[in-house]
C-alpha cells in the first residue's frame, strides 16, 4: 500500500508521531541531535597533476610503488546521486530494505532520500575528480514502475545498474592507466531462490560480457589477473607495474552473494573496511587512527594478518563519514527537519578530513591507503591525498623520513 498523496502522508505522520515522541525525545538527548560540530581545517595545497590520470601522472616512474600504500580517494556510497529528494521523491525501496526504513518511505520520502543521499556527482564526475575507489550498493527494485530491475540503493532505488556500468566501463576504458577498487560490499538479492539465482546470474553476465555504448572491454577483462598469486598476495602486492602490463586496471570485490571466480574475487580477502557508526567527528578520527595503528602493526609481522576476517594488509579503508543514529533518523523522518541530510552531517566533519590525512602521513607515519567520505566534493580530500602521493616513497606515509 502507498500513501500518494501529500495529505495522506500528513495523517500518517500525525500517527506516527503520537506513537514515537517519547522515544525520540528520550534517545535525541543522548544524541544531541546526531550534528557535531568540528573546526574547518585549512585548505590543503592539491598537487599539480590533472585529477582524471593522477595516477599515470604521479606512478609513471614510480611503477614499483605498491596499490596497497598509495592513498586512493574514495567515496562512500558511491552511486546515491541519483536520489531524488524534492517533489516527487525517490520511493522504490529495494529487496530487503527494512520495514522501519519503508515506513518512513510513507511517512515523508523526501526526509528518507535525504537521508540515503552520499554523493551528489555522478561516477563519471567522482572518476573525473580524481577518486579511485567506490562504495557500490547492488539491489533490485522497481524504478518508474517497471518490472523489478538490477540497481544500485541506499535501501533506496538511487541508478539503474546498466546506467553505473556505462558510466564506470567508459571512465576505464578511457583512461587505462588509473586503476580503480571496485567494492561492491553489498548486494541484497531477493529471498526465494528462483529470483535470487536469476539477478545473482543477471549481475555476473553483466560484468563479464556488457560494454559500453562506445564500445571497449566488458567489466571483467579490465580485471587484474592472478598471475599465480593469491587474493591476499594481489592485494598486498600488486604495483602499478604490474597492473598495466596486464593492461587492466580495476579489482572486482564481492560478498557471497555471488560466485568468486577470477574476475569477482572475496571482498573479505583482499580489503579491510571498518564503519565508525557515529555522528561525533572527534570519535570517527580517533577510530580510524586506531584501526590504521593496529594495520601498520600488523604489516611489520604479517603472520599477524588474518587471511579471511577480513584481510588486514591488503587494501585499507578508513570511513570517515558520519551516521545518523535511529533516534535522530527518526526525528527527521517525523519532523521534517530541514537539517537533516547526509550533506549537512558531510559539513561536520569534511573540513577536518585533510587535517586528518596530514597528521597521519606527516606525523603518525601511518600506512594510510584508501578513505572515503560523503559528499566529497565539499572537503579538500582528494587534493591532500594527491599532494601526498606525490612526495610519499615506495612504501607509502610509513616510509616518509622524520626531516
Amino acid at each position: 500500500m502507498r500513501f500518494r498523496t501529500k495529505r495522506a502522508r500528513r495523517v500518517v505522520r500525525l500517527i506516527a508521531v503520537a506513537a514515537a515522541t517519547a522515544l525520540i525525545a528520550a534517545a535525541c538527548t543522548a544524541e544531541d541531535d546526531g550534528l557535531a560540530h568540528t573546526t574547518p581545517a585549512p585548505t590543503a595545497p592539491g598537487a599539480d597533476v590533472p585529477t582524471e590520470s593522477w595516477m599515470e601522472s604521479l606512478f609513471a616512474e614510480h611503477a614499483d610503488t605498491p596499490i596497497s600504500l598509495v592513498l586512493l580517494p574514495g567515496t562512500h556510497d558511491s552511486g546515491t546521486y541519483g536520489l531524488k529528494t524534492t517533489e516527487p521523491c525517490s520511493s522504490a525501496f529495494v529487496e530487503g530494505s527494512s520495514k522501519v526504513e519503508e515506513f518512513g518511505g510513507l511517512v515523508d520520502p523526501c526526509a528518507v532520500a535525504n537521508i540515503a543521499r552520499a554523493q551528489n556527482l555522478d561516477f563519471t564526475a567522482q572518476m573525473s575528480k580524481g577518486i579511485r575507489y567506490l562504495d557500490l550498493r547492488i539491489g533490485v527494485a522497481k524504478l518508474d514502475g517497471s518490472n523489478p530491475e538490477l540497481v544500485i540503493n541506499h535501501s533506496l532505488a538511487a541508478e539503474s545498474w546498466q546506467s553505473a556500468l556505462d558510466q564506470i566501463l567508459e571512465f576505464l576504458n578511457e583512461h587505462p592507466k588509473e586503476f580503480f577498487v571496485l567494492d561492491f560490499q553489498h548486494i541484497d538479492l531477493p529471498s526465494d531462490e528462483s529470483s535470487k539465482s536469476k539477478y545473482a546470474t543477471e549481475f555476473t553476465d553483466s560484468l563479464r560480457t556488457h560494454v559500453s555504448p562506445s564500445g571497449g572491454a566488458p567489466l571483467c577483462d579490465r580485471a587484474i589477473e592472478s598471475s599465480g598469486k593469491t587474493n591476499q598476495q594481489l592485494a598486498r602486492t600488486s604495483t602499478f607495474a604490474d597492473i598495466w602490463a596486464q593492461h587492466r586496471n580495476a579489482v572486482i570485490l564481492v560478498d557471497s552473494s555471488v560466485p568468486y571466480d577470477e574476475c569477482m574475487r572475496n571482498r573479505d580477502t583482499m580489503i579491510n573496511s571498518l564503519w565508525p557508526n557515529t555522528t561525533d567527528p572527534n570519535v570517527a578520527e580517533s577510530y580510524a587512527q586506531q584501526n590504521l595503528e593496529t594495520r601498520r602493526s600488523m604489516l611489520a609481522d604479517e603472520t599477524k594478518c588474518d587471511p579471511t576476517d577480513p584481510y588486514q594488509c591488503g587494501f585499507f579503508v578508513s570511513q570517515l563519514q558520519l551516521t545518523p543514529g535511529k533516534a535522530t533518523y527518526a526525528g527527521c523522518v517525523l519532523t521534517n527537519n530541514p537539517v537533516c541530510t547526509l550533506e549537512h552531517w558531510a559539513q561536520k566533519v569534511n573540513p577536518a578530513v585533510p587535517n586528518w590525512i596530514d597528521n597521519w602521513c606527516a606525523n603518525r607515519r601511518l600506512p594510510m591507503n584508501v578513505a572515503i567520505v560523503d559528499w566529497f566534493e565539499t572537503s579538500q580530500m582528494v587534493s591532500t591525498m594527491l599532494s601526498w602521493n606525490a612526495k610519499i616513497p615506495a612504501n607509502g606515509c610509513e616510509g616518509l623520513s622524520s626531516d
